[in-house]
């Protein structure tokens, strides 16, 4: 699947899981990079000795899954609305898309506590960042 083609399948993603409030997400994306973000997955995350575990996909124009197994990948979070360390993972890995089946970088991140965070990616020359809530079982139980 040509990088375009990939980009147009993320849109339809994004679009389709929007039309599904328990799947609402959205489209984070420049022009060779990009990734899906649903409202929902971060809550209630497993948790490692690290943090919150979340595992995130992401989608490149002329991403080859087969040319490199790890390709360079570096993610980084800092907390908006406290003091906690920030994080750094530098490793993603090849996957496969189960909705369309187009080839991904994955990787997963330890986040340490919950709050607001600002997730920067940097894949080759590109720079995504958003930020996201992450949130505790017992706080949306509470809810």
């Amino acid at each position: 699947m040509s990088g375009h083609d990939a980009a147009e399948s993320a849109i339809r993603r994004a679009s389709a899981a929007s039309a599904d409030p328990k799947r609402a997400g959205f489209l984070v994306w420049d022009e060779k990079v990009w990734t899906i973000l649903r409202a929902d997955a971060w809550r209630a995350l497993p948790q490692t000795e690290h943090g919150y575990r979340q595992k995130l996909f992401f989608w490149s124009k002329g991403y080859d899954p087969t040319a490199k197994r790890y390709d360079h990948l570096l993610i980084q979070g800092k907390r908006l609305d406290g003091d906690a360390p920030a994080f750094t993972r530098d490793k993603g890995t090849n996957g496969i898309s189960i909705v369309d089946g187009t080839p991904a970088i994955v990787t997963t991140i330890d986040i340490p506590t919950t709050g607001c965070w600002e997730i920067t990616s940097k894949y080759r020359d590109h720079e995504l960042k958003f930020d996201v809530k992450v949130e505790d079982e017992t706080i949306n139980r509470a809810r």
